[in-house]
């Protein structure tokens, strides 16, 4: 699993003329393999776009497939062909989960994935989920969740694992079964019908202050909270900027997941512009800044630098990459409020601090 955060942004449009595009961002991270995926259509029939996110886990398999069938299996739902976006998401997740469950019965897979699905219509903006991936609309400036984590200690997740003849029991965090740090998800054919496929949906106006949603899976809010993430999404000069600064804020400030991020902004040419978020860092505090950054961090990567935060020759050297990587350890220095893991004192290199322990791999069966 790792973080696959998505921007669709919308600026008030005028004469009925508008464009939309997107910018997209993937880092394996500290990760052995990338199972996350993100997808993203526009100008669909009805005037409408889809947007969405899957976090795969046991494997990506599951996030493959979601990625290569789940927008074809909403367009050609029988709902969507009525213009209801509701009931066409439900029945896209329903078919999606079901010809996985097929295909994992012959082959015997044991993978799964969140998804989080955003369709964004002229007024009109629909989300459908299943797992602990996350939607939040900045709305004013202001961060909006839109979305509520599927983890199985909430009370209606228990009452319905344990209404089947389940259980939830605490290994390290909440587990359906001993297993599966969430409740709800595509796949995971071996922990049926206790993690469950069935989407929330929420439908909801897009007023004029609504200006972008983050779609992003877990691996990002481990190390930000809502408002950071919309604090540096509005920080950006451009929706490809906002996913690289997503991305390399999120790997600097310690996650240990995949980090995958797009932005799809849309507009009017003859909209009037939005009065951006003041830039984040300035240019002679920026290589102090980004050191201490790689210097905290290599502490807890047992004294081993991480390389996003390389030296000045191999920043220049990536050329345009190198600006949202020196951006982001500047803003976890400057901005951002570490997690408590940063702010404690930093041991001698090599050395573990009292009371805390290096962090291990899960278990082979323990699905995060």
């Amino acid at each position: 699993m790792g973080f696959t955060p998505i921007l669709a942004s919308k600026v008030a449009h005028a004469a009925g003329r508008s464009s939309s595009w997107f910018g997209s961002s993937s880092i394996q991270g500290r990760r052995p393999s990338q199972e996350d995926r993100c997808f993203a259509r526009e100008r669909m029939p009805g005037g409408c776009s889809f947007f969405a996110v899957y976090d795969g886990h046991g494997g990506d398999r599951a996030a493959r497939f979601a990625t290569d069938v789940m927008c074809e299996r909403f367009v050609n739902s029988a709902a969507f062909k009525k213009l209801d976006i509701v009931k066409a998401l439900k029945q896209a997740f329903h078919q999606t989960e079901t010809e996985f469950l097929n295909i994992a019965g012959r082959e015997g897979l044991r993978d799964g994935t969140t998804a989080i699905v955003a369709v964004v219509q002229e007024d009109t903006l629909t989300v459908a989920h299943v797992g602990d991936s996350r939607g939040v609309l900045c709305r004013g400036g202001k961060a909006v969740v839109l979305t509520e984590d599927h983890k199985p200690d909430l009370e209606p997740e228990k009452r319905r694992i344990e209404a089947l003849g389940g259980f939830v029991s605490f290994i390290g965090c909440w587990r359906a079964m001993g297993i599966l740090a969430m409740s709800r998800a595509i796949g995971d054919l071996f922990l049926k019908p206790y993690v469950s496929a069935e989407p929330d949906v929420r439908a909801m106006p897009i007023v004029a202050a609504d200006e972008f949603i983050v779609l992003a899976s877990d691996g990002v809010y481990d190390v930000l909270n809502n408002e950071q993430v919309v604090q540096i999404a509005r920080s950006a000069a451009s929706p490809e900027e906002a996913a690289h600064l997503l991305t390399e804020s999120a790997y600097v400030a310690g996650s240990l997941d995949n980090a995958t991020g797009a932005r799809a902004r849309r507009r009017c040419c003859r909209a009037p512009c939005r009065r951006r978020a003041p830039r984040l860092t300035r240019a002679p505090f920026v290589r102090s800044r980004r050191r201490c950054a790689a210097r905290v961090q290599a502490d807890q990567d047992g004294g081993v630098a991480p390389r996003a935060v390389g030296g000045g020759r191999r920043a220049a050297a990536r050329g345009e990459r190198g600006a949202p990587i020196r951006r982001a350890a500047a803003l976890v220095a400057r901005q951002l409020t570490p997690p408590p893991s940063l702010v404690s004192a930093a041991p001698p290199r090599g050395e573990t601090p009292r009371g805390r322990q290096p962090p291990r791999p899960p278990p082979p069966l323990l699905l995060f």
